[in-house]
């Protein structure tokens, strides 16, 4: 969030719907994630951008 590149700021944690306005959602900034676990995998600059995640 917000992309996947050097401006993320942590991971998602679950889907938010926010066809009808904000929701309010989680986004892990801190911890591990596996990434077999998530639809699409965090490239090089968004990895470098989330020093407290650990990918796996």
């Amino acid at each position: 969030m917000p992309a996947n590149d050097a401006t993320a700021k942590g991971v998602v944690l679950y889907d938010v719907d926010v066809t009808n306005g904000d929701e309010v959602g989680s986004l892990v900034i801190h911890g591990f994630i596996d990434k077999s676990k998530l639809p699409t995998e965090p490239n090089s600059a968004a990895i470098t951008a989330l020093p407290m995640i650990k990918f796996i």
